[in-house]
């Protein structure tokens, strides 16, 4: 084989392995570790509230988990690790090391796992995409028909992912599970139709007033927000009178699209539900941009959301996500 060749054959080779491993988290960027912010950021939040503990080195975030070990990070989110080790369930498989066997018993009981056969847990094999969601769409309430073949997709219909975030039975990271956990603080339980952290909450699972800083976070006064900031985009929002303000630049090819989305929620304890209120898209062909849009009366004085992004065929670039806007004595904040 020529020279020239072997050397094309190996590099690609290099990059093929180096690709593959990342590219859960990392879906943005499988080349790169940009991420790392992130995933310590998300882990951070699950840690402040007991539901993600590190090892003896850390968070250890970029090592592949075991099925067992995904299992005890799932019952730990979950807000059942004290009543899993207490337990008097039993299990079928008969490879369960002493350590998780508790766990998997609670697990099984409660139909979060069936084992890889009649008999087997395969519980130091690596954990996939496939296999850890599928763990948590049963804890979710949404386990009818999940299978590790169509977990995937099933997270995306029921809002847990986003859609192309996550390739089928790719071995998962801790930093993986760490961003899948945390998304689903604030996805809907099927059984009580809340967010699991407000569910952990009922059931004492964490603290209250913590849990809902983090997930639910309190409006604060809109005088003037930069959403984002970069070599393509920079945008503003800030309030006029009973309008946003929207303005800023862009260096993106062709015609963009800047989205001004608002939601109203009922009230805070069930902010989840949302109905649209103003939904603006409005196409811009230069490079700047001011743009002003009315703020709607609610039908009552509970919360708006609003959200921003700017794009075009090409990209999509996200600008301002969850800013509330109240309305008080001095008018829109």
């Amino acid at each position: 084989m020529p020279r020239k060749l072997k050397f094309f054959l190996c590099v690609c080779l290099l990059f093929a392995t180096i690709a593959t491993p990342v590219a859960g988290y990392l879906y943005d960027n499988p080349l790169s570790f940009t991420n790392s912010t992130a995933a310590n950021y998300e882990a951070d939040k699950l840690n402040s509230l007991g539901l993600f503990l590190g090892t003896s080195s850390g968070y250890d975030l970029w090592r592949v988990s075991t099925r067992a070990e995904g299992l005890v990070m799932l019952i730990r989110l979950m807000g059942e690790e004290a009543k899993a080790k207490e337990c008097a369930y039993t299990h079928p498989f008969q490879d369960v090391p002493a350590w998780a066997d508790r766990y998997v018993a609670w697990a099984y009981a409660k139909g979060y796992t069936k084992g890889t056969s009649a008999t087997t847990f395969t519980p130091n094999s690596n954990i996939s995409s496939g296999e850890y969601i599928t763990f948590m769409l049963r804890a979710l309430g949404y386990g009818d028909g999940a299978t590790p073949q169509n977990a995937v997709a099933r997270a995306v219909e029921v809002g847990l992912i986003h859609e192309g975030m996550y390739t089928l039975n790719l071995p998962f990271w801790r930093a993986d599970m760490v961003r899948v956990s945390y998304l689903a603080m604030t996805t809907i339980e099927n059984t009580t139709k809340k967010p699991l952290f407000e569910v952990l909450i009922d059931r004492g699972a964490v603290d209250a007033e913590k849990a809902r800083t983090l997930f639910q976070p309190l409006p604060q006064k809109l005088y003037s927000i930069t959403g984002l900031r970069n070599h393509r985009l920079n945008i503003e929002a800030s309030i006029s009178g009973d309008n946003i303000v929207i303005s800023g630049t862009h260096a993106m090819d062709d015609l963009v699209s800047i989205v001004i989305l608002i939601q109203e929620t009922p009230d805070t304890d069930t902010y989840w539900y949302k109905q649209t209120v103003l939904y603006d898209e409005i196409v811009w062909p230069n490079n700047s941009f001011r743009l002003y849009a009315p703020i709607p009366n609610p039908t009552t004085p509970k919360n708006l959301e609003l959200e921003v992004r700017v794009e075009n065929e090409s990209a999509v670039s996200r600008a301002i996500d969850r800013v509330w806007l109240r309305k008080d004595a001095d008018g829109w904040y």
